[in-house]
């Protein structure tokens, strides 16, 4: 009887850790309608958490005068320390996510866009994270972005943010 008592309390810790680990696994929740919470990315299902892990933050970088700037610079902090910058004007930084922490949609076959009007990065960190966006010609960008949260869900969902350079008032 006594072996009863031990194991049974043994198996309700596994199964509270499996059920933790399980949540954390499966990434942030919806907002219940499929489109993956607070910006409308990510892989959620019907009113439930995404089936698939999504980035932390996914960021859309814009400029008020037209194409965003060919030297922008992406830079990144976070808890764990800071990721390798990217650099829209040297492929040799666009990493993927097997390297680096912050992924941007750019091709790395083909060479450096100079008339981009949208740049699209997932940066996937966990929790607040410092985003240093640096244009010539631009005011930067310097912000902690902090996640979002649910209580559905027990923890973080994906937050989508957009950035609109503006152009440095030495300049206009």
């Amino acid at each position: 009887m006594s072996s009863r008592r031990i194991h049974l309390p043994l198996l309700a810790s596994l199964s509270g850790f499996m059920a933790l680990l399980c949540s954390l696994m499966t990434g942030a929740c919806d907002d219940g309608d499929g489109t993956g919470g607070a910006g409308g990315e990510g892989e959620g299902g019907q009113g439930g958490c995404p089936t698939e892990l999504a980035a932390q933050y996914t960021i859309t970088v814009r400029s008020a005068d037209g194409p965003v700037p060919p030297d922008t610079t992406i830079r990144v902090t976070w808890s764990v320390g800071e990721e390798p910058a990217f650099h829209l004007d040297d492929p040799s930084t666009w990493l993927s996510l097997d390297e680096g922490n912050v992924v941007c949609d750019v091709d790395p076959e083909e060479p450096a866009p100079t008339a981009l009007r949208e740049l699209h990065c997932q940066i996937w960190t966990n929790g607040p994270t410092q985003v240093e966006i640096t244009a010539e010609g631009f005011v930067d960008y310097d912000e902690t972005l902090n996640p979002a949260t649910s209580q559905e869900c027990g923890g973080p969902i994906p937050l989508q943010v957009d950035i609109e350079l503006a152009p440095s008032p030495d300049e206009t």
